[in-house]
């Protein structure tokens, strides 16, 4: 048994550790090992009730609006996320709810002593996974919402065999593993899609709707495509949230209202509510009648402070910082942002540079945390293409109080980049308003 948080949580990352990692080769990134655990474990995992997302962009969010709809209709709900931003904990929920320290220690501590017995060896995100599933056991959870570390076909989540597999935005991430072309990355996601199980398909900005529709096909696998489905209209922008109107099928439309920032959170929240209406038909009716949904996302142009007028948000690869660009214009027209920011080394940096430019009054440029590499020298490098007001405090913590104290960054203050920046970041800045 585990004495406290610090050592569970050194031991869960005593593993290889694939979300530190970008080693395509690495031996780690496939089925066996997790199949041979749960084996081990006398497959805990079969006979369960999963909705199991992947996709390169909106993942997240889809897999907490799934949660919440689930809730509105009476399920308890297990969620597997990742990463997190702040705390470990964040990564498994029931019914919204963070794991305990002593849940968390107590099931590590369990499965620590069939991995010793059996001389097994997980990766870190598959200790996170088993922990999650045997979480969700304990609580009787009625669904688990299992969203994909990375990719879908070889994920050691894909071991699982799912209600309804649900695949979201497409975009290029992680190429250096899942192929560098929209083709490849698509037909990995697609992996997930399982015989005779429904598939709920995201709004895709790639020409990739086919692959999936042919994988579902030969798969006997009935697919509905939520931009198919669904028309939106009237979409209205502020500086609270989001407001529309959509129909499902030319049927009655329905205006509602969302606490969130850009239009891909409702296309986010329209795939969410597809998986769930084949779960809950009535719940349409529900959403008529309320008209909104009381839900918070974390890290996804999340408001920190309105004193000091902060946001954060995790945009880390194209797709998403198009997305946060779009929806910073869409909500804030005219507003020019001081930006804290820093990019991990493989993703593209001067495509990302080049957009987080455009709705930039001053930047500082950091590095990101231990897990996570930043060539802040290539990055200052990119910015002073497009503008020279660009500071670089390598330090994190000291560019963070410079950030928040320095009077030349005044005004409205933007935190982007990636987790490995925002989380930290939100860390920080909840400590220093305590």
């Amino acid at each position: 048994m585990f004495q406290n948080i610090e050592n569970a949580l050194d031991y869960i990352y005593s593993f290889t550790n694939l979300e530190k990692s970008d080693i395509a080769t690495t031996p780690c990134y496939s089925l066996d090992n997790i199949q041979k655990i749960l084996e081990c474990m006398g497959n805990p995992h079969k006979g369960l009730k999963y909705i199991h997302i992947a996709g390169t962009k909106g993942k997240g969010s889809t897999s907490l609006f799934v949660t919440r709809l689930l809730l509105e209709c009476g399920y308890n709900t297990l969620t597997f996320t990742s990463p997190h931003l702040v705390r470990t904990n964040e990564r498994i929920m029931y019914n919204m709810m963070e794991i305990s320290d002593d849940d968390l220690i107590e099931i590590t501590s369990s499965l620590k002593s069939i991995f010793d017995k059996n001389n097994l060896t997980p990766t870190t995100f598959e200790l996170f996974f088993l922990i999650a599933l045997m979480y969700g056991i304990q609580k009787d959870a009625d669904y688990f919402v299992v969203e994909t570390g990375l990719g879908g076909r070889l994920d050691c989540t894909n071991i699982i065999t799912p209600e309804i597999s649900v695949i979201t935005t497409i975009g290029f991430d992680h190429v250096e593993i899942l192929g560098n072309t929209i083709k490849q990355i698509a037909a990995e996601k697609a992996g997930i899609i399982k015989a005779n199980r429904p598939v709920i398909l995201g709004k895709q900005r790639h020409h990739c709707a086919d692959i999936f529709s042919d994988i579902a096909k030969k798969s006997n696998s009935p697919l509905s495509s939520v931009k198919k489905l669904y028309k939106v209209k009237n979409i209205r922008y502020a500086q609270e949230g989001i407001s529309f109107s959509f129909n499902r099928k030319n049927k009655d439309e329905i205006t509602f209202s969302l606490p969130f920032f850009g239009e891909h959170q409702i296309w986010n929240f329209l795939t969410a509510l597809e998986t769930v209406l084949q779960i809950s038909p009535n719940l349409i009716e529900h959403l008529k009648i309320y008209g909104s949904i009381d839900l918070n996302i974390p890290g996804r142009i999340e408001k920190l402070s309105a004193s000091d007028d902060i946001f954060i948000d995790t945009a880390h690869n194209k797709e998403s910082i198009d997305s946060l660009v779009a929806a910073l214009k869409k909500h804030f027209p005219n507003r020019k942002w001081n930006i804290l920011f820093s990019v991990c080394s493989t993703k593209d940096v001067h495509y990302i540079c080049r957009k987080i430019i455009g709705i930039a009054d001053k930047i500082l440029v950091t590095n990101l945390s231990s897990y996570k590499q930043a060539d802040v020298q290539h990055i200052i490098k990119e910015l002073y293409r497009y503008s020279r007001s660009t500071e670089l405090i390598p330090n994190q913590k000291k560019a963070f109080a410079a950030f928040v104290t320095d009077k030349k960054y005044s005004g409205a203050k933007l935190v982007t980049g990636s987790f490995y920046l925002s989380g930290p970041f939100k860390e920080w800045y909840s400590k220093k308003c305590d």
